[in-house]
């Protein structure tokens, strides 16, 4: 094997304590997180269905094994050794780009996905809080956004910046936001829109629309997984007892309500592991879910964590991803 670039091994150990190598590496598994998916040239963010397609082709190239995310919660679940060259892919949301494009593409190579869905974006009763704090920043023509966070903490931000540059006073709100309280978060998005002097779209606009019911329900006739990601996509940490329940249980229900043959598979919104807690993970055992992932940096192994399963971000081009895969080896040979 070609030597690895150090930063490569870096990041795969990132997040990865000894006790989880020495029980996870002898076979384990990287679950892959895909954001948004976009056909084209430059221009779409999160990842093109070309560059997605060429990962797939080498992966079938090099006979690896793309399992279910569902698959692979079984084997954790009864202590069984995942097998080699195994990989898991998933996303979160329900933007109707990962079903119609991701689901789409990911279905000509026969390799399941797992879709974890916000249940009130699926009914348009809602439209994710972070991504309207993305549209405002994005949209809004002022040089300075004063105002106050719904802690009653001052935000005051200059944009007198490019596009791309914006995106780090959107990761900025965006970061305070997840520390506080989140039950007047979507109450609180008004007062931002005004402040910016964007007006609110009066329906979600289309760079951010979700999936239908029925796009869900042919991912699943189509052989993926499709599970609950809560209702509102509120962080359950910043929440009290019984909104953090609610936002488990009403997307389990809505899901089990709307489609036939829903996953008993959970993820947590932003999935660090301060957004969640042993009280959610026991809501999330007394309801029959059998798995749940974060986004903590992690090797998936038989002795992972059942209802902390981690996830690693995917690459975005194919020279990267085959260095974690061959990161991936090359720790597995080690420690195996």
């Amino acid at each position: 094997m070609k030597a690895l670039p150090k930063k490569i091994l870096l990041s795969m150990m990132d997040g990865i304590s000894a006790p989880l190598v020495s029980t996870c590496f002898g076979n384990f598994c990287p679950i892959f997180m895909i954001h948004r998916v976009y056909e084209g040239g430059n221009g779409g963010h999160g990842h093109s269905t070309a560059y997605l397609s060429q990962c797939l082709q080498h992966l079938r190239a090099k006979k690896y094994n793309i399992f279910s995310l569902a698959e692979l919660a079984q084997l954790i679940e009864l202590k069984e050794e995942v097998p080699k060259r195994s990989v898991v892919f998933t996303t979160d949301d329900g933007f109707i780009d990962q079903a119609q494009l991701g689901g789409a593409l990911f279905s000509q190579y026969d390799a399941p996905m797992t879709f974890f869905l916000i249940s009130s974006f699926l009914d348009r009763q809602i439209w994710p809080w972070d991504d309207q704090v993305k549209y405002i920043i994005n949209s809004t023509k002022r040089s300075s956004i004063d105002t106050f966070y719904p802690s009653g903490d001052r935000l005051n931000v200059n944009l007198a910046f490019t596009q791309r540059e914006r995106k780090t006073v959107y990761e900025l709100i965006w970061s305070t936001l997840k520390k506080q309280t989140q039950s007047r978060v979507y109450d609180w998005l008004p007062k931002l829109f005004d402040a910016a002097e964007v007006e609110p779209p009066g329906k979600i606009p289309d760079d951010y629309l979700p999936m239908q019911w029925s796009d869900a329900q042919k991912l699943i006739n189509d052989g993926h997984s499709v599970a609950p990601h809560t209702k509102t996509h509120r962080i359950l940490s910043q929440l009290d007892d019984s909104d953090s329940r609610s936002e488990i249980l009403g997307s389990i229900e809505t899901l089990a309500n709307r489609l036939n043959g829903a996953s008993n598979l959970f993820a947590y919104p932003t999935g660090r592991a301060i957004d969640y807690g042993s009280r959610e993970i026991d809501v999330l055992k007394n309801a029959g879910i059998q798995a749940a992932v974060s986004t903590t940096a992690g090797a998936v192994g038989a002795s992972s964590p059942q209802f902390e399963l981690p996830r690693y971000p995917l690459p975005t081009n194919l020279n990267t991803f085959i260095q974690y895969l061959g990161a991936f080896e090359f720790l597995r040979s080690r420690w195996g």
